[in-house]
């Protein structure tokens, strides 16, 4: 009997140190974050006292812009000899012009006097459609309709353009 009230008599007191001590922590806490408060209330007028004036300069003509030479080379590729590079530079190759860049990535897999099919890759479905009106206008003097679009083997596209007298 004796240690049960031994017991329930420290635990008390052990509960009652930690109140106390919870509430001083509590209000320890509360007092560091009004000084955090009202230093960052004190920094922001100190900065809005040195910036009140202030204008924005423009920015100078040809800063901070990288010019390539005319003469410029991609990275070698892996699929080049001798070459270690894990990293395939092909995808971002530069082409002087959007023909050009159209020449090198559209191909007519399917042609007929109602249908033409390109595969394609690197350019844009309007773009093609240019090219199937083209096709179409000298054929029979039709119009181009895109039939279906559908996904080709290495990251390449279908497009199927119909050749259609309205």
């Amino acid at each position: 009997m004796k240690k049960l009230c031994f017991f329930l008599f420290s635990l008390s007191f052990v509960m009652t140190a930690s109140y106390a001590f919870a509430e001083t922590g509590e209000e320890a806490r509360k007092e560091l974050e009004r000084q955090d408060i009202t230093s960052y209330q004190q920094k922001v007028a100190e900065w809005k006292a040195q910036h009140r004036n202030a204008k924005l300069a423009p920015p100078r003509l040809g800063e901070n812009v990288k010019v390539f030479p005319a003469s410029y080379v991609p990275k070698k590729t892996p699929l080049d000899p001798g070459n270690d590079l894990a990293f395939d530079d092909r995808r971002y190759k530069k082409y002087p012009n959007a023909v050009r860049r159209l020449l090198d990535n559209v191909n007519v897999r399917d042609q007929s006097e109602n249908q033409i099919t390109y595969i394609y890759h690197n350019a844009r479905i309007d773009e093609l459609a240019f090219l199937a009106a083209e096709y179409c206008y000298n054929q029979k003097k039709s119009k181009a309709f895109l039939q279906k679009i559908t996904l080709y083997q290495n990251r390449a596209r279908l497009a199927t353009f119909d050749c259609v007298n309205l």
